[in-house]
């Protein structure tokens, strides 16, 4: 399965107050990411994608993508396996006079036979233990954001 979304973003949208998109997808694994940016933006619409409270795309929180005419495209072997399945996909826009698009696909398999094709180290066994301790991670880090959804204003 292939997600696609278009997210616009009007300008004069900060950082400090993003837009916030929900990408809805299926439990599996995301084997492929893609953003593009169409001609237009000069690097100033900005995007990071977060599971949950946390970031996963880029990896480092500090640093979102941007662009302009390009794509970032990468395989991954995220697994998603806790709900909510979803993404939030959190945009800004630098640009004082116009709005700009982003486009953003991901690739995802659900079943746990395919899965196997993007973990082939792993026997179909030793995929499934993988695949129920990560869950159970994610089960935790879901709980611990929802016991405390703003970590950063020191709400506890």
């Amino acid at each position: 399965m292939i997600y696609a979304y278009d997210i616009t973003t009007v300008a004069n949208t900060t950082q400090s107050s993003p837009k916030r998109t929900t990408l809805k997808v299926t439990k599996g694994l995301v084997y492929q990411v893609e953003v593009e940016f169409p001609p237009g933006p000069l690097g100033y619409c900005h995007v990071s994608i977060h599971d949950g409270g946390y970031q996963i795309w880029p990896s480092n929180s500090e640093f979102d993508f941007h662009g302009d005419n390009g794509y970032i495209t990468f395989p991954d072997t995220y697994l998603k396996l806790v709900a909510p399945f979803e993404f939030t996909a959190v945009t800004w826009n630098e640009d004082d006079t116009w709005p700009h698009t982003i486009h953003i696909r991901l690739g995802m398999v659900s079943d746990e036979v395919f899965m196997a094709r993007f973990l082939p180290s792993l026997s179909f066994d030793k995929m499934l233990a993988v695949l129920d301790e990560a869950q159970k991670r994610q089960e935790e880090q879901r709980e611990a954001v929802i016991a405390n959804p703003l970590p950063w204003k020191g709400v506890e």
